[in-house]
Formats: structure tokens, sequence, C-alpha cells
């Protein structure tokens, strides 16, 4: 891309954008070939935010514990179904394929409005560059 905006004599402001990268500078420079400035503030607006950490409950009759699948959906229906504003992340696309699906069929009302959103693309792409 930057042979062609230097045939065009172009020279374009960068900018990249990320919530998910563990260092965003190191892997926005390989991925352009240029310094960049890192901007990290957020100034924006926001509603308050909880964060949920869950023990999973220990299941005495079966001597184990019980499935971080099953308490995920479980916690991810409850909100949802109280309209609380939910993210869930999982370890893999077809964990979150099949989390979606679930939520769906149980929710019927809010099927439309639970949307499966594919952030490997960015984990592919640092692979790729082979970003620290």
């Amino acid at each position: 891309m930057k042979r062609l905006l230097e045939i065009y004599n172009t020279h374009p402001q960068w900018i990249l954008c990320s919530a998910t990268i563990n260092n965003p500078k190191s892997f926005a420079e390989k991925l352009i070939g240029e310094q960049i400035e890192l901007v990290d503030k957020d100034g924006s607006p926001s509603g308050p935010k909880k964060v949920v950490l869950w023990d999973l409950p220990y299941d005495d009759l079966n001597n184990e514990y019980r499935s971080g699948n099953i308490e995920s959906q479980y916690l991810f229906k409850c909100h949802l179904e109280r309209r609380i504003q939910t993210i869930m992340f999982t370890t893999s696309r077809k964990l979150a394929e099949l989390h979606t699906s679930w939520a769906r069929s149980e929710l019927i009302k809010l099927k439309d409005r639970i949307v499966l959103i594919e952030l490997d693309l960015v984990r592919r792409i640092g692979e790729r560059l082979k970003v620290d």
C-alpha cells in the first residue's frame, strides 16, 4: 500500500485503533513501518462499569467444580434477561459460536440483539508479524 501511496505522492496520517492488543505501539510500527505516537488516554464519556470475578461453584455430589462453560452461559443469560449490557470472552471461536447459539435459543425475545463479533483477526495478524 505504501508503494502505491508513493506513486501518487500521498502521505496519509495513519490512525490505528485497538482495544485488545498488549503492545499496540510496537504492533502499529511493524504494521506500517513508521514510528508512531501512542494515544492511550480516553476522554470520552462513559457510564459505570462492573467487573464480575466468578469462582466456579463446587459440586459436592460429584466432587468436582461445575463447568466454566455452563457457569458463564448462566451468567450471560442472567445479565441479558436484566438488560445489562454484557460482553463474553471465550477461548475459541467455536465456543463463542456455541454460547451465541445457546443464548439465542434460550432468550427468544432478545435473539436479534445477541451478536457474535470475531476478534480473532487481531491475534492472527499479530502472529504473522511476531510482535512481542
